[in-house]
């Protein structure tokens, strides 16, 4: 795997981060993180641009039920002055964490159910972008005969309206659809034997806007809003 090019690893950094890239291919990518400082710079990158969008977040009140279970746990208590300061010290920290832990369980039940292939790793891939932050993520697993595209925020768009995946063979052919791209949490694209190959002799993608549920002639034709190079993730 050639970790020279910077594409690569800002979308295994991205990856890294959002908990994604899992068993050996993390390993690996953390051995690569304690030799390498352009990957230790990509993971702070993400890190810092991953918190300040979760800092956008509204606050989360715990339900009541969790303090009446530390209320529970903390009553065999003495009350004295300095238990009693203590058990004070003791609330306030486990609120803090009840919140926390809130906050974190919402995010886990919005995420809606994904379809994940686990059992290969990625040939492929893709961070497709705007000014401002990531959008898409898009890995290619030609072994299952799968695309992957997780959507890395909630992304808007107009009503009747579809974003719609492009390859743009390197040939200069015409671009060829890879289907609609979600708007939040992730989908899986089979990709057929004909596909496949116009998909291994490309370097670029392209996202266009689309009437909804795609375009009706089989070439974009809406504006292309945006290009991604597309990466090997793998020797």
């Amino acid at each position: 795997m050639n970790y020279q090019r910077q594409p690569l690893i800002d979308a295994l950094a991205s990856e890294y981060v959002l908990g994604t890239l899992l068993g050996r291919a993390r390993r690996r990518f953390e051995g690569l993180m304690r030799a390498y400082i352009p990957a230790r710079r990509a993971v702070i990158f993400w890190e810092d641009r991953l918190a300040r969008l979760a800092e956008q977040l509204p606050a989360v009140e715990p339900p009541p039920s969790v303090w009446a279970r530390i209320e529970r746990r903390t009553s065999n208590v003495t009350s004295t002055p300095p238990a009693r300061s203590t058990l004070q010290l003791w609330r306030a920290l486990a609120a803090s964490f009840a919140l926390i832990a809130v906050g974190v369980g919402s995010l886990l039940v919005l995420r809606e159910p994904q379809v994940q292939v686990r059992a290969v790793e990625p040939d492929r891939v893709a961070i497709v972008a705007d000014a401002s932050a990531p959008l898409w993520l898009i890995s290619a697993f030609p072994d299952v005969a799968q695309l992957r595209v997780r959507a890395l925020r909630a992304i808007s768009i107009e009503p009747n309206r579809s974003y719609e995946l492009w390859m743009i063979p390197d040939a200069g052919t015409a671009p060829v659809s890879l289907g609609l791209l979600p708007l939040t949490g992730e989908t899986t694209v089979p990709v057929d034997v004909g596909r496949a190959n116009i998909l291994n002799a490309t370097s670029t993608l392209a996202v266009s806007l689309e009437p909804v549920g795609g375009s009706p002639t089989g070439a974009p034709t809406g504006p292309v809003l945006y290009t991604a190079a597309l990466v090997r993730s793998r020797g």
